[in-house]
């Protein structure tokens, strides 16, 4: 009937995550993503988040991108209390399929989990493994 109180949440904190952005570099480098343009990608890590996952993309909106007369920007956001504790293979598949939301329009928009999002993930991870490590 009563919810418990929620203990005072500390402030959601960004940092650079250069360690995160050669990796990505590293699957741009293997992978046949030429759409993506790696000097649009931005990486942050986040602290104190409360979400329950190891990374998001975020997309920078067409409506943004006109209005401040910016080109398509990603940001992805490694939350860092369950993304560091990920062996290495285990980051470089959560960091593809980040990736894989990028549509090949490269516009800012996000694509969704689908059956084709899934199989071109997984495809494109095996072609990963084999060449990488």
């Amino acid at each position: 009937m009563f919810r418990k109180k929620r203990p005072p949440q500390r402030p959601l904190d960004f940092h650079e995550a250069p360690d995160v952005k050669d990796r990505i570099h590293d699957l741009l480098r293997i992978m046949d993503l030429p759409h993506i343009k790696k000097e649009h990608i931005f990486v942050v890590r986040s602290d104190h988040s409360r979400a329950r996952i190891y990374a998001r993309i975020w997309g920078l909106s067409r409506i943004f991108q006109e209005a401040a007369g910016l080109p398509a920007l990603y940001a992805i956001e490694v939350v860092s209390k369950y993304y560091d504790l990920l062996s290495e293979e285990k980051k470089y598949q959560v960091l593809l399929h980040e990736l894989m939301h990028i549509p090949t329009t490269f516009s800012g928009a996000l694509l969704p989990h689908t059956k084709t999002f899934h199989t071109r993930y997984h495809t494109q991870w095996q072609i990963f493994m084999e060449t990488f490590f």
